[in-house]
């Protein structure tokens, strides 16, 4: 069944997701504001930009703003920040670096805006991250997981997922020694994500674990079939026991389809978060039996507290969040360590106006130390990872992501090369 993601715009967000439309922009920024002062009678404002629409995840980026909307929700009702309330402006990126970069055009003029959550993708996020920089506006996604992130300067951006330095080594280590396949076939979509993340596989399997690469594909988003570009596997007489793809759950649908197509009926696809959805479920059907992914699952000790999240998300939407998307537990967390590096720095002035300087915003949320998180206990570390859980390893079996027990010594540290660095 294919959502109608607009259907679960309850609570007035689909007058909320409009706000940010209706307002002029410019590309010129001004120099970074000292701070921010809302008035008596104002709300603070917190940006969101994720995909809402679009061929890219607007599934996964509607979970994200049901979980921030009840983050807020449950911020405002226990009085916000300093007896402030909290509001938000919402900006469909569509997961496309173009758009993000008129998204952040847009948030960065919003007169009392104090954070940014996103964006969803990390593509767009990389194309974003110089206008909130100019304004010193920080930033924290819950889901862009490419590890080129981790290298942005400055203490603007942070992240409450694990980065793809520890998704692509996981995946690399499953299938070299849980499958035992050492040989394998590359595929990405040339995206800040897909190939990043694909690299850092293609880096673990080849110079940590003794495997190869029998070919590398870069395969292009715009394309609607990919049997030209798989044929040489095909007619090679040497079919890859599996291909591991970075991208998202489209392309992977039409690679997954050409490989069945030529007759590669025995391939495996092997792919990343960016697939972990029922989107790819829906669009393939059977076709998708037997396909891995990889994903930052929260930690087992939440599981009390997730299911009365889940209950909750559930009871205001209609709809389950593992059916939208992964991301909600980790938007919820991204709300929470504002709130908590708020509370930190935010003052009332003479005049009863409250006062947030963003310099000190940054560096309190980049100092969050073992919050206590829906996803587990969170620290952010020097470049803005703060992540918490473990990635895990989910198949498709009789037509849903079942995740599997993984060898304990699986997820042991990586080494410094294999982690990119």
């Amino acid at each position: 069944m294919k959502l109608n993601r607009f259907r679960f715009l309850g609570r007035g967000l689909a007058g909320l997701a409009l706000a940010g439309l209706l307002l002029p922009f410019n590309t010129t920024h001004s120099q970074p504001a000292p701070g921010v002062v809302v008035p008596p009678g104002e709300s603070l404002q917190l940006g969101l930009a994720v995909s809402l629409s679009g061929e890219t995840l607007p599934e996964a980026g509607t979970d994200v703003l049901y979980a921030v909307n009840l983050a807020l929700e449950t911020v405002n009702a226990a009085g916000g920040v300093r007896g402030f309330p909290l509001s938000l402006v919402i900006e469909d990126d569509q997961c496309a670096p173009a758009q993000a970069s008129l998204a952040a055009d847009v948030l960065v003029q919003q007169p009392y805006l104090v954070a940014v959550i996103g964006h969803l993708c990390s593509g767009p996020t990389l194309a974003a991250l110089p206008t909130y920089q100019a304004v010193g506006i920080p930033v924290i996604s819950p889901s862009a997981t490419a590890a080129a992130l981790s290298q942005v300067e400055g203490n603007l951006f942070s992240r409450t997922i694990l980065s793809d330095t520890q998704q692509g080594v996981v995946a690399a280590r499953y299938i070299a020694e849980v499958l035992g396949v050492q040989q394998i076939a590359l595929a990405h979509d040339g995206g800040s994500y897909g190939a990043g993340l694909a690299e850092i596989v293609a880096t673990t399997l080849t110079e940590d674990l003794g495997g190869g690469l029998l070919t590398t594909l870069v395969l292009d988003p715009a394309d609607t079939d990919y049997a030209d570009d798989l044929a040489p596997l095909a007619l090679s007489g040497n079919a890859p026991e599996l291909i591991y793809f970075g991208g998202y759950s489209d392309e992977a649908s039409l690679l997954l389809e050409a490989l069945r197509t030529l007759q590669l009926d025995e391939t495996i696809l092997f792919s990343g978060d960016g697939i972990k959805n029922d989107a790819f479920l829906e669009r393939l059907g059977a076709l998708s039996e037997g396909s891995y992914a990889t994903l930052a699952a929260p930690d087992e000790a939440m599981d009390a507290r997730i299911a009365e999240f889940d209950t909750r998300y559930e009871a205001a939407y209609g709809v389950a969040p593992s059916i939208l998307g992964p991301y909600h537990t980790n938007a919820y967390d991204a709300v929470g360590i504002v709130l908590a590096a708020l509370n930190q720095v935010a003052e009332v002035n003479a005049e009863g106006a409250l006062v947030i300087d963003r310099a000190e915003l940054a560096a309190a949320i980049r100092a969050t130390e073992n919050y206590n998180g829906l996803s587990g206990i969170l620290t952010c570390d020097a470049v803005g990872d703060c992540g918490s859980g473990s990635i895990q390893v989910f198949q498709v079996i009789e037509g849903v992501f079942v995740q599997l027990e993984l060898p304990e010594d699986l997820l042991r540290p990586a080494t410094p090369e294999a982690a990119g660095d």
